[in-house]
């Protein structure tokens, strides 16, 4: 006989919730104060195992956690960082430090990249992570723009705080970064393998995707009028990527405007799409960033223009083949 279960008692899951509502500015940050903090022991846990017993077992271990939530973990300190989620401001900015250690996130860069600079520039020229001059569906051009990233993005972020004489944000992410790589190296004498394995190919990798994603969110950009959003930001909708990665995918409406509510932007974005309609905005359905970077390394713009959401125009797969290389093209402007 199946056993009855009393319908008054909490699911462990709602007892979680329970407790954190009284802890957050905003109840409907209660799935992303859930996740966020799950991430946080299962880290910790899966670190001090490769420390303690290192093996290929236990690598494999990290790496299936790290492959698995490093998009909720990276979108999650996304959403804190535009909307403190608790109460207490401190406790964010320590989750954000701890969570972000374990997916190779230095402290205080992220933050310092994304809000300080990135949403003040737009990816315009003056962006150091901008897409415009470079041909967007180009292997080579993203080679080179990504390893630029990865070797010299500290020293581009910081001249840009520097001639912008922001030197709270200057010393925070220099700081953040040299710290973290001298960590590192300590952590090296501790245990080669597991440092490697857990803090230096996660940061590598991280960098990369961090990179492959701005580059799939900045492709599409009319050269005529690339500091218009609606024309140079890339929207995908109904795609699982969303549910897990708190409605990233509309990120239009991220750039329209970043202080709304992550779960506000799928309503958002169906209010603007008489705009977008008008626009001709690139929006794709079911595909995530990264389906959309691998489908521009590959040059297969048809397979793209088949994603391509239909809002009456362009209206056939070869007209929308012919918008899309045109947005893909180098754009060089003036510093």
């Amino acid at each position: 006989m199946p056993a009855i279960t009393d319908p008054r008692t909490p699911s462990p899951r709602a007892a979680v919730d329970k407790a954190l509502k009284p802890l957050l500015r905003d109840e409907r940050d209660v799935s992303l104060a859930r996740t966020t903090l799950m991430l946080v022991p299962m880290g910790a846990a899966l670190i001090a195992l490769n420390y303690l017993a290192f093996s290929w077992w236990t690598a494999a271990a990290f790496w299936a956690y790290y492959l698995y939530y490093m998009g909720p973990c990276t979108l999650g300190m996304h959403n804190i960082a535009h909307r403190p989620m608790f109460k207490n401001r401190n406790w964010d900015n320590r989750l954000i430090a701890v969570m972000g250690a374990f997916f190779g996130h230095a402290p205080g860069t992220y933050p310092g990249h994304h809000l300080a600079m990135h949403h003040r520039e737009e990816n315009g020229p003056l962006d150091v992570s901008s897409t415009l001059r470079f041909q967007r569906d180009s292997l080579i051009d993203f080679g080179r723009y990504v390893g630029r990233f990865l070797t010299l993005a500290i020293f581009d972020l910081g001249m840009y705080f520097r001639r912008n004489g922001r030197q709270a944000q200057l010393r925070t992410v220099v700081v953040g970064e040299v710290g973290w790589w001298v960590l590192l190296i300590a952590l090296s004498f501790v245990h080669l393998e597991a440092t490697l394995c857990c803090f230096v190919l996660p940061t590598l990798a991280t960098r990369f995707l961090l990179m492959a994603g701005n580059w799939a969110q900045h492709a599409f950009i009319d050269p005529d009028d690339w500091a218009n959003p609606y024309r140079s930001i890339t929207t995908f909708v109904n795609s699982g990527y969303n549910s897990r990665c708190f409605n990233d995918g509309y990120h239009l409406n991220h750039h329209l405007r970043s202080s709304s509510h992550w779960t506000e932007l799928p309503e958002r974005f169906e209010a603007i799409q008489d705009e977008v309609t008008a626009q001709q905005a690139v929006v794709f359905r079911k595909i995530d960033y990264f389906v959309i970077w691998a489908l521009l390394m590959l040059r297969r713009h048809r397979v793209l223009a088949r994603f391509m959401v239909d809002f009456g125009e362009p209206t056939t797969i070869d007209e929308r083949v012919t918008l899309l290389r045109e947005r893909l093209r180098p754009i060089h402007l003036p510093a």
